[in-house]
């Protein structure tokens, strides 16, 4: 079997060609890990919010639960007062 090596019929053409590939390759990759890394930051951000916005729905619900019984109490005391009263 015959060694394998670079024939003078290899253009300077070939050469760059390849060349140009790989630095545009190496460029790419450098792309993509960057985007992977603003996508992360990002996630985590929106994480932080939804945590944020899931702790602000908890407490209007507690406090909607608190205004919906005061309103039933306001409405029994209500119905007591006009019971109450001769017609």
């Amino acid at each position: 079997m015959e060694d394998w090596r670079i024939g003078k019929n290899v253009t300077l053409t070939i050469i760059l060609a390849l060349a140009l590939q790989i630095i545009t390759f190496i460029n790419y990759m450098s792309d993509l890990d960057n985007a992977v890394t603003i996508n992360s930051k990002d996630i985590a951000n929106h994480s932080e919010r939804l945590v944020a916005l899931e702790t602000s729905v908890q407490s209007q619900a507690i406090s909607l639960a608190r205004i919906d019984e005061n309103i039933g109490h306001i409405r029994v005391a209500v119905d007591r007062v006009l019971e109450s009263q001769p017609n």
